[in-house]
């Protein structure tokens, strides 16, 4: 079991579920810190994740300076912002796209047109398609 160096607690906290309890933070052996909520009986409420001892922070700051692809961005970078394309031009050349269906050389045209019920339910009765089916049947009657 780890030796407890220090112990704080604040009374007045509100766990999850609104119950309420005290407040513990301990630091243990190496500097590692935890904190918790505790109520009246002993039980804890909620634990906060416990954070990094100073000689971890270190370590991983260490490891980030010694990235280079994880480089500090600095002043003079930050004002002269540029977008994605810019940027990687190759890149987003490669990855454009367009949206929708590509464009048809010789789209059909939306119209309204009054038919008699029975063409319509002929028509219908043949199935799937049954608009180009008529349509056909004009451009063949117009010799189209």
């Amino acid at each position: 079991m780890t030796a407890q160096k220090q112990s704080k607690t604040k009374s007045g906290w509100m766990a999850k579920g609104g119950r309420s309890g005290t407040f513990v933070e301990v630091e243990g052996r190496g500097g590692a810190r935890s904190s918790f909520v505790r109520d009246a009986s002993g039980q804890i409420l909620s634990k906060t994740p416990a954070t990094l001892t100073d000689a971890e922070e270190a370590e991983i700051q260490r490891q980030i300076a010694a990235d280079p692809d994880d480089a500090e961005v600095t002043d003079e970078q930050a004002t002269q912002r540029m977008t994605f394309g810019e940027a990687f031009p190759d890149l987003a050349e490669s990855i454009k796209r367009s949206r929708g269906r590509p464009a048809m050389d010789n789209p059909k045209q939306p119209i309204s047109l009054r038919l008699s019920p029975d063409v319509i339910k002929a028509y219908k009765a043949t199935g799937k398609g049954w608009q180009a089916r008529m349509d056909e049947a004009l451009r063949k009657s117009l010799g189209l």
